[in-house]
């Protein structure tokens, strides 16, 4: 049983933080020791990018795919599947069947945000569009956003430039779904170096997020995530409408 299931069956209130690494407090008698709040976080512009990448490069694939998925839950979504291709190193996709990417979000998509919002166990902010995955995204891999909003006849297909990180191109796409689908290849094909590391800790990085995948499967209630590696199904989490019966289920 894995340290998070311990904790759960102690009776201890966990949650996930940016990096999907799990924290948790412990309930007593005496109340509540909450978890300290976080350090305010510095993010570089986009002219002093490089050391976003170095920041995450060996925990970079479960980064993004965890950022990724909270923008996909803050757009409401209740189905989420995570496509990895050969365990990731050859791209992945995330998609969603929320409410889709409003146009007047569009111009700021891969736009670093300086401030975003704390994500605790009960409120989750996108911590995707206001953190770091887009941004770094498009300046290193090859990266679309494929978006349909509910009401919305066609969908688009956006691409964007990886140097001014503006959107180069919008394409209407009749045969979109409702929802979202963020599509990276090409992961770090720009610099050989962080090519080369990033397929050496591939497999490090695989069972990082096999990890991040079991922690929100117990904790998201109402939403389900379906994560497949090639054609192989990896996990599936059931979105149950509680913490005990979601952490059952994955156990």
């Amino acid at each position: 049983m894995s340290y998070a299931f311990k904790e759960f069956a102690s009776r201890n209130q966990w949650s996930i933080n940016q990096y999907g690494k799990v924290q948790h407090f412990n309930i007593s008698s005496a109340g509540a020791r909450e978890l300290p709040k976080p350090k305010p976080i510095t993010v570089k512009k986009a002219e002093e990018s490089e050391p976003v990448c170095e920041l995450v490069l060996e925990e970079c694939l479960r980064t993004w795919l965890v950022q990724l998925l909270e923008n996909a839950i803050e757009r409401g979504a209740t189905k989420v599947k995570i496509q990895l291709y050969k365990s990731g190193y050859e791209g992945f996709d995330v998609s969603d069947n929320g409410e889709g990417i409003n146009k007047k979000f569009w111009p700021f998509l891969c736009h670093c945000q300086t401030h975003r919002s704390r994500c605790s166990m009960y409120k989750t902010k996108s911590l995707g569009f206001r953190g770091e995955a887009h941004f770094t995204l498009a300046q290193f891999c090859d990266l679309e956003f494929h978006t349909r909003l509910k009401d919305a006849a066609k969908g688009h297909v956006l691409k964007y430039d990886a140097k001014s990180l503006k959107l180069k191109s919008s394409e209407e796409a009749e045969d979109l779904e409702i929802g979202t689908l963020v599509q990276v290849r090409d992961i770090y094909c720009v610099d050989e170096e962080y090519r080369k590391k990033f397929i050496e800790s591939i497999g490090n990085q695989y069972d990082q997020v096999y990890e991040m995948i079991v922690s929100y499967g117990c904790i998201l209630t109402g939403i389900e995530i379906n994560c497949f590696n090639d054609k192989h199904k990896v996990l599936s989490t059931p979105g149950l409408d509680s913490f005990a019966l979601n952490a059952v289920h994955m156990i």
